[in-house]
């Protein structure tokens, strides 16, 4: 979540999909290195780059109803 902001200003990059793959980037590294390390993903990974291409390739459909909010709240009660 660190990198919304940075990314977001990135204004060099043209598409706004390169933004978000700056965005994404460090959960892929985390989930290569986990991968080469242990030979398993942790889970935690994985939901989290689902909900990424939910709220990525659904802006106004899915990402903005009260369903996906109480979704995103119920994930977040596992990292608080």
């Amino acid at each position: 979540m660190l990198l919304v902001a940075a990314a977001s200003r990135m204004a060099f990059l043209p598409l706004l999909s390169m933004r978000q793959a700056v965005w994404v980037s460090p959960i892929l590294l985390a989930m290569a290195y986990d991968f080469r390390a242990q030979r398993v993903i942790h889970p935690v990974y994985l939901i989290g780059l689902a909900a990424f291409f939910v709220r990525a390739l659904s802006p106004g459909i899915l990402a903005d109803t009260d369903t996906w909010s109480s979704v995103a709240h119920w994930l977040t009660g596992f990292v608080a």
